[in-house]
Formats: structure tokens, sequence, C-alpha cells
């Protein structure tokens, strides 16, 4: 079975918790999902206060959102 092509929207508030969101879109685009992501202002303070991330949220990346990995 294969998730390519299936749509997924995250959406992230300012809900305490942002790592798990950052975990689970890492998770689905290893599973193959298209993924949308939506992040409310509040949403990007508690990225930056519990990951230290900092993001745009007029120009930001998926990537811009993920673990660097071993290649990086």
């Amino acid at each position: 079975m294969t998730n390519a092509g299936k749509k997924i929207v995250l959406a992230m508030t300012g809900a305490s918790g942002a790592g798990y969101a950052v975990r689970l879109l890492d998770v689905l685009l290893a599973a193959g999902y298209d993924v949308a992501v939506s992040i409310s202002p509040a949403g990007a303070a508690v990225l930056k206060q519990e990951l230290d991330l900092d993001v745009d949220l007029k120009s930001a990346a998926l990537d811009d959102l993920l673990p660097p990995t071993v290649d990086d």
C-alpha cells in the first residue's frame, strides 16, 4: 500500500507540543504523504520557544522545520 498522492494538512497552533508536530511532519513525509503545513503566528512563537526554530511565516519551506539529516 502506498501513501503517494495522499494529502494531509498539519496545522500548528499556539498549543505546546511543537516537537511532536515536527516529528509527525518528518514521519508523514518519510511515509510518502503529500503534506501541507499551516502555522499560526502563535505556532511560530511556540516553535521558537520550544525548539529554537525561527519560522518565517511568509516563506517557510518544509525543510526549515525538519531536523538535520546525517548528510547535512
